[in-house]
């Protein structure tokens, strides 16, 4: 596996232009970025992990249908689905969604979409051999549908029946299971909603878009059992609010962004809102939880 120093990666790093598609996500003292080629094909991704305490990174080889040579009409969409800690295994896993498509001018080619996974451990990608509904992958964990806790992934999926759902992928055993949603809410098309992860439970943080500054907070009290989601907060309405939430923090409080670009927390307990002093882009701004680890990333690898 090769671990490059922060000056070699940045070297490659600054070789991809910056945009908003360019992501990052953070577990146990760990960085996963991700960043698409700007070259001749741009459905292509690359990701890399990054460890800022040691300095050292670690450029992620190409998925399976990267390094296996296919039609050049024929393109690939990576859709990012979880970065996490096998705790059994003591390693570090990236997994994707990969579908296909084929440019329209060209008889249609048809390719089943894969679902990857990755691990620092060896280093390679393997593809999962499980059958799984199109429609359980819903969108890039990225857009705040996804979350990691505790060993598992987790995002919102739905139905071709509009049916709404969470899937879990438990990443030492590698299976997916699944909880319906509340069956009192609304997930319409008129309905904004984010996966977080509040005290260490599983939330969902909802509003319509009548109103999109007061938040409906839902927990989900037991993984697969509907019947233990519960109504935990009704905030707002919260003044200059620029939905979405960018993040929830250690204390629970909430995270966005003002429609000045102004970043915000709202306390739960108080629904007091205070500015932090620092200005965000919109569409292009997060804020994670970071644990500093000393452990070097090529330490798992021993």
């Amino acid at each position: 596996m090769a671990v490059a120093e922060s000056a070699e990666a940045m070297t490659i790093i600054s070789q991809m232009d910056s945009s908003d598609d360019d992501k990052v996500r953070s577990v146990n003292g760990i960085l996963c970025l991700k960043q698409y080629y700007r070259g001749d094909d741009p459905s292509k991704v690359r990701f890399v992990l990054w460890n800022p305490a040691t300095e050292n990174f670690v450029v992620l080889p190409p998925s399976p249908d990267e390094s296996e040579p296919r039609s050049p009409y024929l393109f690939s969409y990576h859709h990012f689905h979880g970065f996490g800690y096998d705790k059994v295994r003591d390693d570090i896993k990236v997994f994707q969604y990969v579908t296909f498509d084929c440019d329209g001018r060209y008889d249609p080619i048809f390719c089943d979409p894969l679902f990857v996974i990755y691990s620092l451990r060896s280093n390679s990608w393997r593809i999962l051999d499980i059958d799984m509904p199109p429609y359980w992958f819903r969108s890039d964990a990225y857009q705040g549908l996804e979350v990691y806790s505790d060993g598992m992934c987790h995002w919102l999926a739905k139905y071709h029946t509009d049916e709404e759902f969470i899937v879990s992928f438990d990443l030492s055993d590698e299976v997916f299971f699944k909880t319906p949603m509340d069956e009192n809410s609304d997930f319409s098309f008129s309905t904004r909603y984010h996966l977080v992860v509040l005290n260490g439970s599983i939330a969902l943080i909802s509003s319509h878009e009548s109103d999109y500054t007061t938040l409906q907070i839902s927990i989900l009290g037991e993984l697969r059992v509907r019947e233990s989601w519960i109504k935990l907060f009704v905030i707002g309405p919260i003044p200059s609010f620029d939905w979405r939430p960018i993040g929830v923090g250690k204390k629970g409080y909430i995270f966005f962004r003002k429609e000045n670009d102004e970043l915000a927390w709202v306390d739960l307990s108080t629904q007091i809102v205070e500015e932090i002093g620092v200005k965000g882009l919109e569409g292009n701004c997060n804020i994670g939880t970071y644990k500093e680890s000393l452990l070097p990333i090529e330490g798992l690898n021993n």
